[in-house]
């Protein structure tokens, strides 16, 4: 089956992400039964697990062997260092919140434009807790194989979150 290429879908923050679903043409499957969702609600929606807490769904949506290309982070590589980000993320910001402001579906690609907000209360690397509230916007470009993501490519101001936290 031949997938369409244009035009993209776009899914913004005023549609919740089961309508965006309906309205996207890509056909995906969640890890719940019966559930079929399109690769920009499969984002949707693992963010909203990660804004919850729960790194291991938010994995549910990556390739065993992902590459997540943020030369911050070194590009690792895997869904092991998926989870060991997301969760020492979650200790450094126990309140850290992903809201989706909007999703460009275009096969293989989805691009999801995130804002990230969170107080900065345990240790973030090298940086002690200030205490202080992060606000930055993030952009990923996820390529997808399959079901699953293969690569992650972020793209956020890390000098100016610094900033915000008295870091830099």
């Amino acid at each position: 089956m031949a997938v369409a290429r244009w035009p993209p879908i776009y899914i913004n923050r005023l549609m919740p992400a089961a309508a965006a679903a309906r309205q996207d043409q890509g056909r995906m499957v969640d890890a719940a039964p019966g559930r079929s969702l399109s690769r920009g609600g499969r984002i949707v929606d693992a963010y909203a697990a990660l804004s919850r807490g729960d790194p291991d769904t938010f994995c549910r949506i990556h390739d065993a062997q992902v590459i997540t290309v943020d030369p911050a982070l070194g590009n690792p590589v895997g869904t092991t260092a998926v989870l060991a980000e997301h969760r020492s993320l979650l200790i450094a910001f126990p309140d850290l919140r992903y809201s989706v402001e909007q999703v460009i579906d275009a096969p293989p690609y989805t691009v999801a434009r995130l804002r990230v907000q969170g107080t900065h209360r345990g240790a973030w690397g090298r940086h002690r807790p200030t205490g202080r509230l992060l606000s930055a916007l993030l952009c990923e470009v996820c390529e997808w194989m399959d079901d699953g993501i293969v690569t992650r490519r972020r793209y956020w101001d890390r000098r100016a979150a610094l900033a915000q936290l008295g870091l830099a």
